[in-house]
């Protein structure tokens, strides 16, 4: 890439401006200083901002976006995507360095071997637990490689009141995980139906209830399946997933586990479906340089330069992982190698156009399962009839 003033190169992200600037900005001027990155944050689904970028000719050269398995379908239904195979030909760019979980969501949807994006980063969600509650209950601490059975029975002894204080044992936020854990989708992809009743979906169902019917495990209702400040702020939950990277110097004695597995699908972790991916704009006047950008910010240097900040790589390195936050002094001392124990579920690789519409149907009938103490079954048989409803009323 050579030129003789500095070539501009609009850039859309759903990172706040300061990371933008400090993790990939910076970086990429050390290498490319001919390069000048223009900052954006336009959510390119909203506000008809696609068919604006392309009436106006503003579309932003190289976009970085979030969960590949709903948005990338957004994209091509949007005619705003870009194969990047010739690119990758001519560059040689080796596609095997990546997590081929990582990647696979990615491919699904080149029906003829396109390649649409290149990830970027991943999420993990280790279980985060409260040192100094399990202490005033007198429990041991949470173990690397335990089971959801293991992990409930566990929250069980740590909630309950002491000295005036109300604890909770276990708080899994959005069960998303969960479903993703056992690679569950809400609609057939080949004919738009409901699949949630079914052995799998019975599990799913089942282990959140008996997480949240533990006596006094119950958030606020308006809390429930959302991430709230239990754990960090109100430090009243013994046990909680999290993001990785969600806590900034957490003021509390903590430290993680691996995420529970399934008994009955042992070493089977989540793959986390807001994993970020980096693609090409088909409107880039300067793609080839465009994508050299690309291809570094996805580099063993750059992914190495991003572990040590505390976010997951999207490549398989040893060198990656065991340098992962190392600059963060608040993990000094963790365990770091409970983010990288066990395989990632099989990712969803294809999905009905009216999955994302119908999963607030799920959400409202788990919560009212477990608020109004319903049955599973009945919860699921339930919630098939009003999915397939919902969808022909969207087809309509």
């Amino acid at each position: 890439m050579e030129t003789s003033s500095r070539l501009i190169i609009s850039f859309n992200t759903f990172y706040p401006e300061q990371y933008f600037e400090e993790r990939i900005v910076q970086p990429v001027q050390k290498k490319f200083p001919w390069v000048k990155l223009i900052y954006s944050r336009e959510e390119p689904f909203f506000n008809n901002n696609i068919e604006k970028w392309q009436s106006t000719n503003t579309s932003p050269d190289i976009l970085l976006m979030f969960s590949p398995a709903y948005e990338i379908p957004q994209l091509i239904q949007n005619n705003f995507h870009y194969d990047l195979n010739d690119l990758i030909g001519h560059n040689q760019f080796d596609l095997s360095q990546f997590d081929s979980k990582a990647l696979s969501p990615i491919l699904s949807f080149g029906n003829e071997g396109q390649v649409y994006a290149l990830p970027y980063s991943k999420t993990e969600h280790p279980l985060f637990y409260n040192k100094d509650i399990f202490d005033k209950f007198g429990v041991p601490y949470p173990q690397n490689e335990m089971n959801w059975d293991q992990t409930i029975d566990l929250a069980k002894k740590v909630t309950g009141e002491i000295d005036g204080v109300f604890y909770r044992g276990l708080d899994i936020a959005d069960y998303v995980l969960l479903r993703e854990q056992l690679s569950l989708t809400c609609l057939d992809p080949s004919t738009d139906y409901a699949i949630v009743n079914n052995e799998k979906w019975k599990l799913l169902a089942e282990t959140i209830k008996d997480i949240y019917t533990i006596h006094g495990n119950l958030p606020n209702p308006k809390h429930l399946f959302r991430f709230n400040g239990g754990f960090s702020r109100d430090k009243n939950v013994a046990m909680a997933v999290l993001c990785a990277n969600c806590l900034s110097e957490p003021e509390i004695n903590w430290d993680i586990v691996s995420y529970p597995t399934f008994r009955q699908y042992p070493m089977i972790k989540p793959t986390a479906p807001n994993s970020s991916f980096l693609i090409l704009s088909p409107f880039c006047k300067y793609k080839q340089e465009a994508f050299e950008i690309i291809t570094y910010l996805v580099s063993e240097e750059h992914q190495l330069f991003n572990s040590k900040k505390g976010e997951v790589s999207s490549l398989t390195q040893d060198s990656i992982k065991d340098a992962y936050a190392s600059e963060l002094s608040y993990f000094k001392d963790k365990n770091i190698k409970a983010l990288f124990i066990n395989e990632g579920a099989n990712p969803v690789v294809e999905t009905s156009v009216f999955e994302k519409e119908v999963v607030r149907l799920v959400t409202d009938s788990f919560r009212k399962m477990i608020l109004e103490n319903r049955d599973v079954s009945t919860t699921l048989q339930e919630l098939e009839i009003i999915i397939n409803n919902a969808v022909v009323k969207l087809k309509d």
